[in-house]
Parts: C-alpha cells; structure tokens; sequence
C-alpha cells in the first residue's frame, strides 16, 4: 500500500510519453476562430498564403461549405511554393458538406518548417448559384488546420513535457490545488494502510 502514490506518479509521469509513441502526426497551425464565409466559384478562386511552422507538412485540413449539398462540380485544391504547383488535389463538390471539415492530405514535405506557401482552392465548372465556401476569421483568413509528421518521436516528446512544466508553472492556482490534491490522496491511502 504504501508504493500506491509512487505508481500513482509514475503513471502519470509515464502515460503520456507511452500514448505519443503512437502519434504518427502533430498539430501545427491551427486557426480555428471563425468570422464569416467567402466563396468561391468559376474564374473566382479562393487564395491565401501560410507559414508553415513545422517540418514534414502532410495534410491542410479547410472548414468548407457546399450549401444544400447543391455542388457535385470538381473541386481543386493546389499548393505552392514560389509561385510553382508542388501538390494538387481534386475532389467533387458532392464529397463536401454543409458545413464539412474537409482534409487535404499528400506526400509530406520535408523541409517545411518556415516556409511560406500559397492554397488556391478552385472549381472553375461551378456557377455562381452552387458556389462553394471556405470558412474564414475577420481578417478573411482561412479555418485552417496543417499536420506533420512528426520527425523525432523523443524531441516530440520533450515538448510536450516542457509545454506542461511551462504551463503548470504559469498557472500557479491549478499547481497549488493539483499538490494539495494529490497530497490528500497520499495521506488517505497511508492512513488506510493496514
């Protein structure tokens, strides 16, 4: 009984470092504030331009709008870098919903990390009465989401250890109740060691 709180630590100590040996992506831009929709449709084509922070960019995932499920016109989605298509993707409007969350996944790019790239999303077969739309904050920046594949599972790791020390040690109220907290769990189980 009396190793309970140091398993108790271990446990939680140990557990996240187990569960992220298993990640095969990670997070890295992730603007998810929502401000209003603009459309896209024939020669009007949706651009914007990010900077990617990480290594590895495999996927962009955009909140898309086909309003009535109306639009089942190709849909392309292309990316740039220095003005040079370096992955494109065609999906039809049909595969996206009212709204949807829609995932571009490709082959990764390596060497990612503060590169700037450009999205032209287009559907030059769409009329303006099925047009498509891409969900965007106030300053008409897309909902955007980019995942990479994560190039160091320990470095990975790591930072997610020292984004939980950093925010532990920002936080002081959560730190003092999660001590008092797990100090009242130690003496309840030592008071009932037999």
């Amino acid at each position: 009984m009396k190793y309970i709180p140091v398993i108790f630590l271990i446990i939680i100590l140990i557990l996240p470092a187990i569960t992220l040996l298993g990640l095969r992506k990670e997070i890295g831009l992730n603007q998810t504030t929502e401000g209003e929709i603009l459309f896209f449709y024939g020669v009007n084509d949706y651009r914007f331009t990010f900077l990617s922070p990480k290594e590895n960019l495999s996927s962009i995932v955009l909140k898309l709008k086909n309003i009535s499920i109306r639009n089942s016109k190709p849909v392309s989605f292309s990316l740039l870098e220095n003005q040079e298509v370096i992955r494109q993707l065609h999906i039809n409007g049909s595969n996206i919903g009212d709204p949807d969350v829609v995932r571009f996944a490709f082959a990764e790019i390596k060497n990612s990390k503060n590169v700037k790239y450009s999205v032209i999303l287009s559907s030059p077969e769409t009329e303006k009465n099925e047009a498509l739309g891409i969900h965007t904050n106030t300053l008409n920046n897309p909902v955007i989401i980019t995942y990479h594949i994560p190039t160091s599972r320990l470095q990975l790791i790591s930072g997610v250890y020292k984004n939980f020390v950093d925010k532990i040690l920002a936080d002081k109220i959560f730190f003092i109740t999660w001590i008092i907290l797990f100090d009242s769990i130690v003496f309840i189980i030592k008071s009932i060691d037999i």
